[in-house]
């Protein structure tokens, strides 16, 4: 009997034993083809060439019922509820700047960058004073007119290192960019072997070397895509898409008296038909200048005047003959003559400027 057990015991171990060699000796194989992380990479990059080509990045980006209305309609119906929308590397909501500068350059820089709106959203742009040798907590230091950067390289430096950014505001020559380390350490600064051509009235060039404006001017270009020029599109994306908010602060009438505020007076050039309107309230009036220095040129870079009716619409006069010439929407752009072309033939005409929003105060 007990003999009858024992070699039940080893039986079922030598079955037991049989199966894990087989196991071992030929284990199963299997093939993964990755095929459907390949299809959703495919998809995904498909869809975000499509949302540049069409010029709708920056609303998909912050407008997530947009973006999911875009991609229910292009995807597949299995991976609907697989998609969502995040930003990444987008302005912060809030930016301290750590401001190394008088009190009034402060209190102006604060009003410039007051009610601030990058992409529709609102941008809270806080500006403390700060020393360098002593930097006061925050994302950005400006400084505000020359300094020599030496003594404080070492902490300009770590402030760096940290994420943060430097940025300074001031004329530099090349005996102060050449001399100063701190500079070409921070800024990368290179001195330029000649300078921008300058011709005078008899259409020659005055300065000891001339050189094409086209070697200074790289950088004004306006990129494609990333992709195609990526060392323009980093400087381009910060810049150029923060907008400048100018105030219009004048409340004027056109119809002194009458039941509504009328229309600015037109120019001739004015399509009558559906560009005037009259504003119920009284216009909010503004002064745009480019530049505020005193030029000779034919093309003066202040004093264009604009109106906003209700932060609706806007007329502005972008001839300098007091009569407004366009009217324009949120989104639309205007053009003023470029008052440097006229020395420079390189740069372009006019200079192009959007408007990105239009509110009341």
């Amino acid at each position: 009997m007990n003999k009858g057990v024992i070699n039940i015991i080893e039986f079922v171990t030598a079955v037991i034993i049989l199966f894990i060699s087989i196991g071992i000796l030929f284990p199963t194989l299997s093939f993964n083809s990755k095929f459907s992380d390949a299809t959703l990479e495919l998809l995904g990059r498909d869809s975000m060439l499509t949302v540049e080509k069409i010029g709708k990045i920056y609303e998909y980006t912050y407008n997530a019922t947009t973006s999911k209305n875009f991609f229910n309609a292009i995807l597949p119906g299995n991976l609907i509820n697989s998609v969502w929308t995040a930003t990444d590397g987008r302005v912060k909501n809030t930016i301290t700047v750590a401001c190394n500068c008088s009190e009034q350059d402060k209190l102006q820089l604060q009003q410039w960058f007051s009610n601030l709106r990058i992409n529709n959203r609102s941008i809270n742009v806080g500006f403390l004073s700060s020393s360098l040798q002593d930097i006061v907590s925050s994302d950005v230091l400006l400084i505000y007119g020359y300094e020599d950067l030496n003594p404080y390289r070492n902490n300009l430096l770590n402030y760096i290192d940290k994420g943060n950014g430097i940025v300074m505001v001031a004329d530099v020559s090349n005996d102060e960019a050449i001399s100063n380390v701190a500079w070409q350490q921070i800024f990368g600064m290179a001195v330029t072997l000649g300078k921008i051509n300058y011709y005078d009235q008899n259409g020659k060039c005055t300065g000891s070397i001339c050189q094409n404006i086209s070697l200074f001017d790289q950088y004004r270009k306006k990129p494609g895509s990333i992709s195609e020029d990526p060392i323009y599109y980093f400087p381009w994306k910060l810049f150029y898409n923060i907008p400048i908010p100018v105030q219009a602060n004048i409340p004027v009438s056109f119809n002194s008296g009458g039941a509504d505020a009328g229309t600015p007076p037109l120019d001739p050039t004015v399509n009558t038909s559906g560009q005037i309107i009259r504003c119920n309230s009284p216009w909010r009036q503004g002064n745009f200048s480019i530049q505020s220095n005193n030029f000779t040129d034919t093309a003066i870079p202040v004093g264009y005047t604009f109106w906003i009716c209700e932060g609706k619409q806007m007329y502005i006069d972008t001839d300098l003959n007091g009569k407004a010439d366009s009217l324009k929407d949120e989104g639309e752009t205007f053009q003023i003559a470029n008052y440097y072309y006229q020395n420079f033939q390189s740069l372009p005409p006019n200079w192009v400027f959007q408007i990105n929003y239009l509110e009341n105060n």
